[in-house]
C-alpha cells in the first residue's frame, strides 16, 4: 500500500529541494517493460501483469487502461510508494476465457498495446510451473506443465502418455474449461 499523502507531499517537497534524493532498490533492467498474460501460481487463476512502470513526470501513480475483448476498458491505479519510485507491478485475475487484451498507460511514450491470449483455432495454452505462459508452436519441455483448455484434459489427444498430477476448479466464469498439471 502507499504512504500516507501527508509523508509523500513532504518527500517530494524535500526532493524538489534537493535536501533529500530518491533511490530506487529495483532496476529498471530487471523489470519487464510489456503486459503480459501468465498463471497465477499463487491462485491458479489466468491472469494479465500489468508491469512495473518508472516514475512519471505527472503524478507518482502510474494508471493502465485494459479492454478484454470488446469489453470496457477497466481503469488500474498503481501508486507509488514513495515519490520518485516505480510502481508496483498489478496482476489482474481474468474473468473469463478473452482472446485478448488492449492496454494503453497514461505515458505519451507508450503505444496501446493488444496482446493476444486464447486462439479460436486452438485454444488450449501451456504454463510453466512457474506460471510463465510457453510460447505456441514449440515442442514442450519434459516434466510438469499446466494445460488451460476448454473440456477435459483427459480428453487431449498426444504422440506421449500424459499423466494428471492435478487438476484445479476454475471459478465461474470458466465454465466447461479445466486447468490441469500434466506431467509429459
Amino acid at each position: 500500500t502507499a504512504l500516507p499523502p501527508r509523508f509523500t507531499k513532504e518527500a517530494t517537497r524535500l526532493m524538489q529541494g534537493g535536501k533529500i534524493k530518491g533511490v530506487s532498490g529495483r532496476s529498471g533492467a530487471n523489470r519487464s517493460v510489456r503486459p503480459r498474460f501468465l498463471l497465477d501460481p499463487h491462485t491458479y487463476l489466468p491472469s494479465l501483469l500489468l508491469p512495473s512502470a518508472d516514475a512519471l513526470e505527472g503524478g507518482d501513480t502510474a494508471v493502465w487502461r485494459v479492454a478484454f475483448g470488446d469489453n470496457e476498458p477497466l481503469q488500474v491505479s498503481a501508486p507509488t510508494l514513495w515519490p520518485g519510485e516505480p510502481s508496483p507491478e498489478r496482476l489482474l485475475p481474468l474473468p473469463k476465457p478473452v482472446r485478448q487484451a488492449t492496454v494503453d498507460f497514461n505515458d505519451p511514450s507508450y503505444s496501446t498495446k493488444t496482446i493476444d491470449f486464447i486462439d479460436g483455432g486452438n485454444p488450449m495454452l501451456f504454463f510453466d510451473e512457474t506460471g510463465a505462459m510457453l510460447s505456441r508452436g514449440i515442442d514442450l519441455p519434459s516434466g510438469n506443465i499446466w494445460v488451460l483448455v476448454p473440456g477435459a484434459a483427459t480428453e487431449l489427444d498426444s504422440d506421449v502418455d500424459l499423466h494428471i498430477t492435478t487438476t484445479v476448479q476454475l471459478p465461474t466464469g470458466w465454465d466447461g474449461w479445466s486447468l490441469s498439471l500434466i506431467d509429459i
